[in-house]
């Protein structure tokens, strides 16, 4: 078998998450609460902030005297809640970007008391939503939710029900629908979020539950921000193989797949990256992970870490077949086959996953029959 990790010095990287559903409202009994926690590392992910319940009228003062009384909190806040009150949403969001937070939607629970750990699932609704898109960095991760539901009746907007129009108290709060309309759309915009969320979210009918959005929507919309998006793909040829590469929009981090001599691979490259960081992450997670895309997953195995020119580089062997579902893929990201600790875990999603793949599928899926037919 040829060697590819000697063989071919490339560039590349990986991908993905998230669900199209309707969501029953999870009810939070308590307001929401803030809390500095740790899985008792000593990396700076092994610490984050905890904000879990119902956003309330209090929690945008609550998170005030929460960020008064905590000495150098940590940059992530990892969220689930809920909330009617879209105004104090909004403004607990804007303290997240001014004091600039990372936001995660996900569970924490103890697991051997002081130390907390991440859970996997957990929703961000109504109110919990607006503030989420406060971060200067969003993640979803996979089995996390994220969902609008009506800010206000649309019927107090709409001038054709003369029923409502003909109740003062009803036109007053016709008038203040539309200044919160406003204030949403322009809290929207100064997020860096797309417009049409807003549309997303007054298009749910009172009482029907949350939308919850899908993983193409949340990418469309910018709402997460924590992966890179890749594309468009390019064809080149080098010695006995040839790769379809997609380089990442905003890291300029590479995913390619590599076909030489009728053997399979998937590279990862990047041009930042700590080289013995990446090699202790090797050795925890072990020779063997999944790449889950949309539609299927994809395992690689003898995953190889090598230094380059250009910066840490990443083989991994696979078959026809799945680097065919790669050249497919949509989106891509990583699943261990191990447990990781939180000092791990986060690490090697953030290296391996890119929400959204573009560009036409056409060109690898034809580098990967040229190759073959050679």
């Amino acid at each position: 078998m040829v060697n590819l990790a000697g063989e071919w010095l490339l560039k590349t990287w990986c991908l993905g998450l998230a669900v199209l559903m309707w969501s029953t409202v999870v009810s939070f009994a308590e307001p929401m609460r803030f809390e500095s926690v740790s899985d008792g590392g000593n990396l700076n992910s092994c610490c984050w902030i905890v904000a879990e319940g119902e956003i309330t009228s209090e929690t945008p003062a609550t998170f005030e005297k929460f960020l008064q009384e905590e000495e150098n909190p940590s940059q992530l806040i990892r969220m689930v809640g809920n909330g009617e009150d879209i105004e104090s949403g909004l403004s607990l969001g804007r303290l997240i970007r001014q004091n600039g937070f990372h936001t995660e939607i996900g569970l924490s629970a103890v697991y051997f008391e002081p130390w907390y750990e991440e859970v996997e699932g957990g929703e961000c609704i109504g109110a919990c939503a607006y503030a989420f898109l406060g971060g200067e960095v969003r993640s979803i991760p996979e089995g996390s939710l994220f969902g609008v539901t009506p800010a206000i009746d649309m019927s107090l907007i709409s001038d054709t029900d003369t029923r409502v129009l003909n109740t003062a108290d009803l036109r007053r709060q016709q008038i203040e629908g539309q200044i919160l309309t406003g204030r949403i759309v322009e809290y929207i915009r100064d997020m860096n979020v797309g417009a049409n969320l807003y549309a997303l979210a007054v298009s749910v009918q009172p009482g029907s539950g949350a939308r919850m959005l899908t993983e193409d929507e949340l990418n469309e919309l910018d709402i997460q921000t924590a992966g890179d998006v890749a594309g468009p793909w390019t064809a080149i040829a080098s010695g006995d193989g040839l790769t379809a590469y997609a380089a990442a929009r905003n890291t300029g981090r590479e995913l390619a797949i590599v076909c030489i001599l009728g053997d399979y691979a998937i590279s990862l490259a990047y041009p930042e990256g700590n080289l013995s960081g990446i090699i202790d992450l090797r050795d925890v997670v072990g020779p063997e992970f999944i790449l889950k895309t949309d539609t299927t997953q994809v395992k690689v195995r003898n995953w190889s870490v090598n230094s380059t020119d250009y910066g840490p580089f990443i083989l991994a062997l696979t078959t026809k077949v799945g680097a065919v579902a790669i050249a497919n893929a949509k989106s891509v990201h990583p699943v261990s086959l191990r447990s990781l600790p939180r000092a791990y875990s986060t690490p090697f999603q953030m290296l391996y996953s890119f929400p959204k793949i573009t560009g036409d599928s056409r060109l690898p899926v034809r580098v990967l029959e040229v190759c073959r037919n050679e």
